[in-house]
């Protein structure tokens, strides 16, 4: 399912254990201001084209891995601590305006695992790295000193679906993204890879 909404999006595509998300965020620069004046944040990886609409269940897939493929979230409206106000003078004119440093956004996500590997109670973790490899910050992807830091914040996530028979376990999960984007130096992507991992039996990663 791909669905998308003005400037936000977020992709999930089935890869290979441990599962990735990758994640960009693309914000907007008034040069007269000299800061973010709208913060644009996408949230992307490979995906698998679909159908935009279907009949199907979450367990009604062959396949195991994350999805949907793509979801929509609302566009990031307002940055500014003050979207309004009056310059007596060119300095204040020019001075850095106060911006909101904890942007919160949600994303869901379903996976399907095997049910034999899966641990009971489930155990979920997210880790995020940058492309360049740093942790919790999405970086600009032609200036990687660049930043958006980002804190993940993991929420609910229930066994959904269970069939010994088909040996089929449907996870849902989502995890809250609190973005800061005053340390972003440049306009356009900043991207990175978050990590889901559901803990298997043996210690490792479904």
């Amino acid at each position: 399912m791909i669905l998308i909404f003005n400037s936000f999006k977020l992709h999930f595509n089935s890869v290979k254990s441990p599962r990735f998300v990758s994640i960009e965020i693309m914000n907007y620069q008034f040069n007269l201001l000299r800061s973010l004046a709208i913060l644009m944040a996408f949230f992307a990886l490979p995906s698998i084209p679909a159908l935009a609409q279907t009949t199907s269940t979450v367990e009604d897939s062959g396949v195991l891995g994350i999805s949907p493929d793509t979801i929509a979230l609302d566009p990031i409206k307002d940055i500014f601590v003050n979207p309004s106000g009056y310059a007596k003078n060119t300095q204040e004119l020019y001075a850095q305006p106060d911006l909101i440093q904890n942007i919160k956004r949600k994303a869901t996500w379903t996976k399907r695992v095997p049910l034999d590997k899966m641990q009971l109670p489930l155990k979920v973790t997210y880790e995020l790295k940058d492309n360049s490899g740093a942790a919790n910050r999405l970086n600009n992807s032609t200036n990687g000193n660049s930043a958006v830091n980002v804190i993940l914040n993991p929420l609910e996530s229930n066994l959904i679906f269970r069939s010994e028979a088909r040996n089929l376990a449907v996870i849902e999960g989502s995890v809250e993204f609190t973005l800061d984007p005053t340390q972003s130096q440049f306009a356009g992507v900043h991207g990175g890879r978050l990590s889901v991992c559901i803990q298997s039996i043996d210690g490792g990663c479904l």
